[in-house]
């Protein structure tokens, strides 16, 4: 085996962790030059790091290799999340897994909260007396319509429930978040308030409170809601723990960071598919399914919500033709993999058909890893997908749409979550009229 280039250097004098969240792409694209590989080491958050921007390595630590790493932000997230299936491994995964697949994998039990809640959304975009409708942000717009929607599925969230608490919970779940990716110091400073991660802290101690609240008053209503949110489905599940596990994965779906990945995904599509030079991809994805498949599947290549993910190496082994010891940190980079020119030919182009020759594997999920693979894939990819067909569907039919900006390309920020650098403007017109 081969040995990595590059150089992890000695512990703290030598870690690059400010350059790469810096700017990711410049930081890695630097590296990939000064080696001449896909593959390459450095020091990043004090661990010696696998840096992997080859497609097929990826698959290959995702999927042959799987069971040669543990999950990589156990250390970073256990102490905001608790336990669920993103930490655990083995036979409790599997557990875990095979208990909650059918309740994701099933979209036709939560179709009319989506659709009734679209249908909201797109009635308040209406235009009126022949007018267009501007969307000012973009990305906003559609967080805001996702956090709802997460809210209903997987916190049983209905009509009942006002707007203030809505946005209450939102806020409790975004200040939970941001200070996860703050510096974990729980401090408080006289006359500078608290510190990113105490409040995180208060955060979750207020959002497992109404948490609680939610299950006591869901395990007495009638099972007949099971059919209209995941939460009811999970409240019904052999958990070992029963109420502490379901706790902890509502906590984890009802993270800040999923209304944002499914906004990063949907502003990608618009912004893809808007103006007259799209016209005719946006109507030949009106009426043929299978195009709108590969569009959304292009999407998710050239702008994954994530950059990437990170393992721990539990054993020594071998990604890529390169010896990889035990202990190291691997992050697979899923915006370089996607972007690989082995693989995807003219990789920066948006082009749908690409997919239609492809001789991998035929299941979308397993085309890229925007939601992972193999044993550790998002759970709720499927439902994902399914959410995301529903809205870019719902938009093609009812509008075209155009960029108020004049600029010929949108520059993005890649952490935590994929995203244009700046705000989005969309003028939006009824599909016809």
């Amino acid at each position: 085996m081969a040995k990595l280039p590059g150089s992890c250097g000695y512990p703290f004098v030598s870690d690059t962790s400010i350059e790469f969240y810096r700017n990711p792409e410049e930081y890695i694209s630097k590296r990939l030059q000064e080696s001449s590989s896909n593959i390459f080491q450095s020091r990043l958050l004090n661990y010696k790091t696998v840096f992997v921007c080859s497609y097929d390595a990826t698959r290959e630590i995702l999927e042959e290799k799987g069971r040669d790493f543990k999950h990589g932000y156990r250390s970073f997230l256990f102490n905001s999340y608790g336990d669920n299936i993103l930490f655990e491994d083995g036979e409790s995964a599997s557990h875990l897994r095979g208990c909650m697949l059918p309740i994701f994998n099933d979209f036709a039990r939560y179709e009319s909260t989506m659709e009734k809640l679209c249908k909201q959304f797109f009635s308040s975009m209406t235009p009126g007396d022949g007018d267009n409708v501007v969307i000012s942000n973009v990305y906003e717009t559609f967080k805001t319509l996702m956090t709802k929607l997460c809210l209903q599925l997987f916190l049983g969230f209905d009509d009942d429930n006002s707007t203030e608490s809505t946005e209450s919970i939102s806020e409790l779940a975004t200040l939970h978040w941001h200070g996860i990716i703050s510096v974990p110091v729980s401090l408080k400073v006289p006359f500078a308030g608290e510190s990113g991660w105490s409040k995180a802290v208060a955060a979750k101690d207020k959002l497992l409170d109404i948490i609680r609240d939610k299950i006591i008053i869901g395990k007495t209503k009638s099972t007949e809601a099971c059919n209209k949110s995941v939460f009811s489905s999970l409240l019904n599940l052999p958990f070992k723990n029963d109420r502490k596990d379901i706790e902890q994965h509502v906590l984890l779906f009802i993270s800040a960071l999923i209304p944002k990945a499914f906004s990063s995904i949907i502003t990608s599509f618009i912004i893809e598919m808007s103006g007259e030079e799209r016209e005719d991809m946006r109507e030949k994805a009106r009426t043929d399914d299978s195009f709108l498949e590969r569009v959304l599947l292009e999407v998710q290549r050239l702008r994954p919500p994530f950059f990437g993910g990170r393992r721990i190496a539990i054993r020594d082994t071998n990604i890529g033709g390169y010896h990889v010891p035990k202990g190291h940190a691997v992050v697979y980079v899923s915006h370089f993999a996607h972007r690989d020119e082995k693989v995807f030919k003219n990789p920066e182009k948006f082009d749908p058909d690409r997919w239609l020759n492809w001789d991998g594997p035929l299941l979308a999920a397993d085309k890229t890893f925007t939601f992972g693979r193999g044993e550790r894939r998002c759970i709720g990819h499927k439902l994902i997908h399914d959410i995301l067909w529903y809205i870019t569907k719902e938009l093609l039919k009812n509008y075209d749409w155009s960029s108020v900006s004049t600029r010929s390309e949108t520059p993005y920020k890649l952490l935590p979550v994929s995203r244009p650098v700046e705000v989005v403007s969309m003028t939006f017109e009824r599909h016809g009229a």
